[in-house]
């Protein structure tokens, strides 16, 4: 890829951006998600693209008891309606969603958003 730019802390940033990609997962290993979105907000320009990605937590009720996935690093945990919420907070609208199940039977949220 051409020109990527890749940065180990938001801090390094000194431009804006126009599309901004979440894959990792990442929003619920964040210690503060508010402060997160906050700094996002600030390196990205009008109209930039978002791409999140989260567990949802209804997952957590299909988990057998010795499964340990929703305990290993997640600080927060996503529904639907949490999720739009703290977006919506920051003035991220959802253009567009779904909810996928992995191969492992797994559901996460994926969604599409943009900065207004």
């Amino acid at each position: 890829m051409k020109n990527l730019k890749i940065f180990k802390r938001l801090s390094e940033v000194r431009e804006k951006f126009d599309f901004i990609f979440f894959v990792l997962k990442v929003l619920m290993h964040i210690k503060d998600p508010r402060k997160f979105l906050k700094e996002i907000k600030k390196i990205s320009k009008k109209e930039t693209t978002f791409f999140f990605e989260v567990p949802d937590v209804v997952d957590f009720i299909n988990l057998k008891d010795d499964n340990s996935r929703f305990w290993i690093s997640h600080i927060y945990y996503f529904n639907r309606k949490t999720l739009f919420s703290i977006l919506n907070e920051f003035k991220m609208k959802v253009i567009t969603n779904r909810t996928i199940i992995s191969n492992n039977k797994r559901f996460f949220f994926q969604l599409l958003v943009k900065n207004i």
